[in-house]
């Protein structure tokens, strides 16, 4: 092993001298472009076969893994839809979901290496070396995905055995569906889900598209317990054996799934809300899952309905504020009895600022003061060098030391927003630093001098 970066007596050499070497990538850049990866702190090994294996590790954070975790959530989703459906003779559509299914235990089979092969975040250090991702991995989701699969793989070949279920006649294709039914094993995976959806949610920078997000998985919650529902409901009048049922009267084609599906559907989603429908049930058994739902769905709906209030009013509170001084101030220019043409600019001034505000400043989050070096160095990298580009002087020592310009960003700069027509300084005021317009216009006079210097 070797030590590609090291500074003092850094508790990360202490950590990890002896199981890899750190690598602090973009110490010196000889182009004026910005490194993504500049001071990101990896752990990777440096010899051997193992280095070349390391070079499959995926990045956590990198876009393949992104699209990757994308079509995790589609494809959880999907078995989520589909394996109650199963239990029931869906026709010439069976076929088209039995090849479905196969993809989706293909695209699981391709998940575990997947998995075994990414990074692993430890507190801002990236773990790139293949056997800590592979014994992350075995400490979490490994046993239970190598299950599903493994079961996924034997129910498949099991009932995709039509010859057999129909030598066997009614009772083994009954019996065939029930196996098709041991896939509900498979919501376990939306735990996983959950994760993917959070680890996709921090590449969203909206704080609106968050809530909006948040308001997409309740919504997507109701209608998925209503689905499933629906498929019991239906289950009890498509495995009746004669006895009457809440299907009867009702049903004009009483071998249409598909209608059998959307009433059953449409009397879930009433026992939800105050919505009215013309369906009961017909047996004890049929009402005492009915009495059961009605139970189930009061407290459900109630926490939806809170969760619902809860995000909309965190929409309404960002901007509580700014409304709040809005009347405010139109309260104290009419009270002291302010010109016209004075009060409108000085309303005017005012939404101009509001609108600067909207770029939240570093100091406004005190989080970002604990965090690790490496990661703060990147942030304000990412933040200030660009106005480096437009600085005669700064950016020819970007071309020969990037590194004394990353780390100059962390400790010697911070940023102001100024609302238009506002003072920067004025004369006679000591100089505390160089000012670097990054964004807009600022105009200089000299005291006594016609002309003005212009710098944006």
């Amino acid at each position: 092993m070797r030590v590609s970066w090291r500074q003092g007596d850094s508790t990360l050499w202490d950590a990890y001298s002896k199981q890899g070497s750190i690598d602090f990538n973009g110490i010196l850049q000889e182009n004026e472009e910005s490194n993504p990866n500049l001071h990101e702190v990896i752990i990777k090994t440096s010899h051997g076969c193992t280095a070349c294996l390391g070079r499959c590790v995926l990045h956590p954070y990198g876009w393949p893994k992104f699209f990757w975790s994308f079509i995790l959530l589609l494809a959880v989703l999907w078995d989520a839809i589909t394996i109650p459906l199963q239990l029931f003779d869906l026709g010439s559509f069976s076929t088209t979901l039995d090849s479905i299914n196969t993809a989706t235990i293909i695209f699981w089979l391709t998940d575990i290496p997947v998995s075994c092969f990414t990074a692993v975040d430890r507190d801002g250090v990236l773990d790139f070396r293949p056997r800590s991702c592979v014994h992350d991995y075995i400490r979490g989701w490994c046993l239970p995905d190598v299950l599903m699969v493994l079961g996924d793989l034997v129910v498949s070949t099991v009932g995709s055995n039509q010859s057999l279920a129909a030598t066997a006649g009614t009772q083994g294709l009954r019996v065939s569906r029930l196996i098709r039914l041991s896939r509900l094993v498979r919501l376990v995976r939306l735990y996983k889900a959950s994760a993917t959806v959070e680890s996709l949610v921090d590449y969203v920078r909206s704080p609106l598209i968050v809530v909006l997000i948040g308001l997409t998985k309740l919504i997507l919650f109701i209608l998925f317990v209503n689905h499933y529902i629906a498929c019991a409901w239906c289950a009890m009048a498509y495995f009746s054996e004669g006895t009457p049922t809440w299907a009867d009267g009702h049903m004009k084609a009483p071998d249409d799934f598909r209608e059998l599906y959307a009433l059953s559907l449409h009397w879930s989603l009433t026992q939800f809300t105050p919505s009215t429908q013309d369906i009961g049930p017909s047996n004890i058994r049929e009402r005492i899952f009915a009495a059961g739902v009605v139970i189930f769905a009061l407290i459900v709906f109630s926490s939806f309905v809170s969760s619902i209030t809860n995000q909309m009013n965190q929409i309404r509170t960002w901007n509580a504020k700014s409304i709040e001084l809005d009347a405010l101030l139109r309260h104290f220019l009419k009270s002291r009895k302010i010109s016209t043409q004075l009060g409108v600019r000085i309303t005017n001034f005012f939404k101009v600022s509001q609108k600067q505000k909207a770029e939240t400043p570093l100091e406004s989050i005190s989080f970002l003061a604990s965090l690790p070096e490496s990661l703060k160095i990147h942030l304000y990298s990412e933040i200030f060098l660009p106005a480096f580009k437009t600085s005669g002087l700064f950016s020819r020592v970007m071309r020969v030391d990037y590194r004394l310009l990353s780390k100059t960003c962390s400790r010697a700069f911070k940023e102001q927003y100024c609302p238009p027509e506002i003072d920067i300084f004025i004369e006679g005021a000591t100089a505390a630093g160089v000012l670097i317009v990054h964004r807009g216009d600022m105009t200089y006079q000299l005291l006594g001098l016609p002309g003005v210097a212009r710098c944006s």
